[in-house]
């Protein structure tokens, strides 16, 4: 899991903050990838990662 945050941190970082690119970049579903971002303490406005 803690693999995982850091890579959706670097994506971030990037500027993909489409939750749908990023649940497609990790072959999860939707749901599941918000749940990984509310764990990391993030927030999502309109499909978007607000950082």
């Amino acid at each position: 899991m803690a693999q995982r945050k850091q890579r959706v941190r670097l994506l971030l970082q990037e500027g993909i903050t489409s939750i749908d690119a990023l649940a497609q970049h990790f072959t999860i579903s939707v749901s599941t990838k918000r749940g990984v971002i509310y764990q990391m303490g993030l927030r999502i406005e309109n499909s978007q990662v607000v950082v």
